[in-house]
């Protein structure tokens, strides 16, 4: 996602990173949990877009065009609007952020303390992204994803290079084939290659989510 200084980045802010930033956010806990921050490995890639920005596009949408798609969805998608505000309802009393009680802990953990917590979390996470094969829904995947998959698609269909590659979560990788497919139904999965991100070992057998 592209920052939008200003309307849409303080919209994203307050939706998707807590009240924060998001990227920092991940940098601390990647940190606890003592691995590298994803963004980390584009080093190589980065170097290479300044050498030759005529090969690299920022193909995704910015933070104030997700803004706005928040709004006309809110205004003309009756389901979506109230399964925001269920989502914005306190669910309980109990106000307590696990994330942020982990980073607090780290905080003022000792050398050997911090190894214990990042084997917790690791551990923790390996658990929880074990079988990602289903996507649970969630109120703003139709602004998080089902947009942004039409987006990146649309940009897709509109390059003419004959080969590209592109950086972006798995998650996102059923809608966008769908919206290939369905302006030229040619378009397919050839090859699937597995990594693990958190846990041993490198070898990882897995599934794609639901298809079309």
């Amino acid at each position: 996602m592209q920052p939008s200084p200003g309307e849409g980045d303080a919209w994203f802010a307050e939706q998707l990173a807590g009240g924060g930033d998001l990227a920092e956010n991940y940098k601390a806990l990647a940190d606890a949990c003592g691995v590298k921050f994803q963004i980390d490995y584009f080093g190589l890639m980065e170097r290479d877009a300044q050498q030759h920005p005529e090969r690299h596009v920022a193909a995704d949408v910015t933070s104030l065009e997700m803004k706005q798609e928040y709004d006309r969805l809110m205004a003309t998608d009756p389901a979506f609007a109230e399964q925001v505000r269920d989502r914005e309802a306190p669910a309980s009393t109990d106000t307590s952020d696990p994330v942020a009680a982990l980073l607090d802990w780290h905080a003022s953990a000792t050398d050997e303390q911090k190894k214990l917590i990042g084997i917790l979390c690791r551990g923790a996470f390996a658990i929880a992204l074990g079988d990602q094969s289903e996507h649970e829904p969630r109120p703003l995947d139709k602004v998080t994803l089902d947009f942004r998959n039409r987006q990146l698609a649309q940009r897709i269909i509109a390059d003419d290079s004959q080969r590209i590659y592109i950086t972006y979560g798995a998650a996102h990788l059923p809608g966008v084939l769908a919206s290939l497919q369905a302006a030229d139904p040619g378009w397919q999965i050839t090859t699937v290659k597995w990594m693990r991100g958190m846990a041993t070992p490198e070898h990882l057998e897995g599934a794609l989510p639901s298809m079309p």
